[in-house]
């Protein structure tokens, strides 16, 4: 599928890099091989262009630019995500990675749309940038820039753009930047709310909550009422009933796994989780600043970002279904099982679904 984040496109190939230095990253958590990486670092990395719309945190306009940068994922595969402790799950797909600015901005995102999703490159590193100049402006050295010229963080801190107008639709001066330092792109969201401006830390955390199996005498694996637990602890079951007036998604994928491969091609159908979340956690939440954790009752579980779900340009794209290829689940898939129409491989897809918990990332 041909994904687009704001107006993404892929570009040319990369110019050269700048002289002056980007403040330091420190890769940090749960990893075999913490770093702290330089900007000549990060130029060692096979590099990644786009071209993105940014916007100040209010949703004003900020600009549109080429970003050239690193991907998140060949850091991450680098530094080795290795959990510290044992939660009884030996798998990262209940892991997630805080990526943290000098300004004290914070952005979530797990495990699986890093390493799992159609495009694995989807998050940059970017610590050069060149703004992108309307053809209006026929000769652009008037502006004072550089068509071609890609700029590191002290020359986007030095670029005068108060003569750029907004030719376009003809009304006043509009406040245009360039974000300094090096920048977190989550070139796919929908919004910029998980960009992060001049990045200091990338941590990459354990969900902090022991695997709890399923004790049954019988040992049937069998959940009739999953539970979605909210920030409080609170234990609301979920069942046929609990869904009803909830957005239902059907979704055909090609079911691939990365450890037991191609499982036949199924059609999945069932309510919208996100939806599900809406009616429990309040108008309006800032799933920015949560994760769900979804476990099963052998023990099997996944983490996803709120923000993978609410930010997505494809809409609704976790589902929580109870049918599969137009029946439903056997005894073997439980109730409902988690798919989400992002990843490529089926890992992140949980049957014998047990329990759902909101987990708040301070």
């Amino acid at each position: 599928m041909n994904k687009r984040f704001l107006g993404v496109i892929a570009l040319l190939a990369v110019a050269s890099w700048g002289t002056d230095a980007i403040a330091a990253i420190r890769v940090t958590g749960c990893v075999k091989d913490p770093m702290t990486l330089e900007q000549t670092d990060i130029a060692l990395f096979h590099q990644h262009t786009r071209i993105v719309k940014l916007f100040f945190p209010d949703g004003t306009y900020r600009g549109t630019t080429d970003i050239a940068g690193a991907g998140l994922r060949e850091i991450l595969e680098k530094a080795d995500i290795t959990k510290k402790s044992d939660d009884g799950f030996d798998r990262p797909l209940d892991t997630y990675i805080l990526v943290k600015g000098r300004g004290g901005e914070r952005a979530l995102f797990s495990y699986g749309e890093i390493f799992l999703s159609d495009d694995q490159d989807q998050f940059l590193l970017a610590d050069r940038m060149r703004p992108v100049i309307p053809h209006h402006h026929a000769n652009p050295t008037e502006l004072g820039w550089d068509r071609e010229a890609w700029l590191d963080s002290s020359a986007r801190e030095k670029l005068e753009m108060k003569k750029c107008m907004g030719c376009h639709d003809g009304h006043q001066q509009v406040k245009l930047s360039l974000p300094a330092g090096m920048c977190l792109v989550p070139t796919h969201d929908k919004n910029t709310h998980r960009f992060i401006a001049d990045v200091a830390e990338i941590s990459v955390c354990q969900a902090g909550v022991t695997v709890s199996k399923s004790d049954s005498k019988d040992k049937s694996l069998w959940v009739d009422r999953p539970v979605l637990v909210l920030k409080d602890g609170h234990e609301v079951p979920i069942g046929p009933d609990s869904l009803n007036g909830l957005p239902t998604i059907e979704w055909q994928d090609a079911s691939v796994g990365m450890g037991r491969g191609f499982q036949g091609i199924r059609q999945w159908k069932g309510a919208s989780l996100l939806g599900l979340l809406n009616r429990n956690v309040g108008a309006n939440p800032d799933y920015g600043t949560f994760a769900i954790l979804v476990t099963a009752s052998d023990g099997y579980r996944c983490l996803y970002s709120g923000g993978e779900m609410a930010y997505s340009p494809l809409g609704e794209t976790l589902i929580l279904a109870d049918t599969v290829d137009g029946k439903p689940m056997d005894k073997d898939s439980g109730r409902f099982r988690t798919v989400t129409k992002e990843d490529f491989f089926i890992d992140r897809s949980v049957r014998l679904v047990k329990e759902i918990r909101i987990l708040p990332i301070q």
